[in-house]
């Protein structure tokens, strides 16, 4: 039996991670899930959160991912995500204005479209706490 697996995340822009790993974690629709080698083949939505990994050599990783689509197939993972990005390429400051200019789009709810302010919220305050975390 395999001890690793193909993991691929995709932006619209580029191929984010290319590389072996023994698993991974990541928030779906229907909540949180591991993926382990050998797993059955499955397509799943996924949701804004903190994708974590652990490399072929079990070095632990984690990377923001926004919306996307799991596909999961012969040993492979193939994730494309609207936006992914590694913990060192997440820029603090970047993230800190736009959770500012999704609360004040909230309180200001006649002139901004809520639902869209509080998903911009979520997915500031997940880069926030990963880098963060990461300091």
């Amino acid at each position: 039996m395999a001890k690793t697996f193909m993991l691929k995340i995709l932006t619209p822009s580029k191929m984010v991670i290319n590389e072996e790993v023994e698993k991974v974690f990541v928030n779906t629709v229907n909540g949180a899930v591991e993926f382990l080698p050998n797993h059955a083949p499955i397509i799943m939505s996924t949701v804004p959160s903190a994708t974590i990994f652990y490399d072929k050599a079990g070095n632990k990783k984690e990377l923001f991912t926004s919306r996307g689509v799991i596909n999961l197939n012969n040993n492979e993972i193939m994730f494309c995500s609207d936006a992914a990005e590694l913990v060192e390429d997440i820029d603090l400051a970047r993230a800190e204005e736009a959770k500012e200019r999704a609360e004040k789009r909230i309180k200001d709810s006649s002139k901004f479209d809520v639902a869209r302010a509080q998903a911009a919220l979520i997915r500031a305050n997940i880069r926030i706490g990963l880098k963060k975390h990461s300091i």
